[in-house]
């Protein structure tokens, strides 16, 4: 399976809230039948698409964070078998909503590896369709504050608990490639976890203002 055929699932076309068009294709789950940092760095500049009760929002991925599974201490899926990581059995491409302090609702992404596996958790987007939508979500006018961490995504995009166990590769919520691939990704340590800190598995473009915190790169790498 080679990468072109990964991303050759629904057709996508949207309108952007500047009114430019963007035409891709949904990504198949084979694309997540990777490894967790290669998935990471892979979905960086693909469009993360909800279909909500209240219409469309979609916005460029420009922040992600890998997680490796059962030995990854910071993984949830190393605290033994549980109710809430059991889902770490299913198949790449199921959607993970787990809620941090009991408040803040954050998307993950299952990838493969060892039973149990990784998953890649999407950290930020640059909005693209939906604004108003999203402000309204978040309650919020500051365009800044809307997707610029994990938990603010997924409240603007209105992405709850009922969204766990889906698969990220059918609608009402897709991730598309919509051809945003010119750019040089940069990596650094993880941030928000108290264990396995120093892993350097947080990958994101650098100078995009809806970075959660790009002040802390490492280092780049061409893509």
């Amino acid at each position: 399976m080679n990468y072109h055929e990964s991303i050759g699932g629904e057709a996508v076309k949207l309108v952007a809230d500047d009114g430019a068009v963007l035409k891709g294709h949904a990504l198949k789950r084979s694309f997540f039948d990777m490894p967790a940092p290669m998935v990471a760095w892979d979905i960086l500049g693909k469009v993360l698409i909800h279909e909500t009760p209240s219409g469309v929002v979609a916005g460029k991925i420009v922040e992600t964070e890998a997680y490796l599974g059962g030995k990854d201490p910071a993984c949830h899926a190393s605290a033994g078998n549980t109710k809430r990581n059991e889902i770490f059995h299913s198949e790449p491409g199921t959607v993970y909503v787990f809620s941090s302090f009991g408040i803040y609702n954050c998307m993950n992404v299952l990838t493969s590896g060892e039973s149990p596996s990784g998953c890649v958790l999407l950290r930020a987007v640059e909005p693209l369709v939906g604004l108003r939508i999203m402000k309204r979500n978040r309650e919020t006018l500051d365009p800044k504050q809307l997707t610029n961490g994990p938990g603010k995504l997924a409240k603007s995009f209105g992405i709850t608990k009922h969204e766990n166990g889906w698969t990220i590769t059918k609608r009402p919520l897709i991730i598309a490639d919509c051809g945003f691939n010119s750019f040089v990704p940069s990596i650094d340590s993880r941030i928000g976890v108290s264990k396995a800190v120093h892993y350097p598995f947080r990958y994101f473009l650098p100078d995009n203002p809806y970075v959660s915190r790009p002040q802390r790169k490492l280092f780049s790498m061409v893509a």
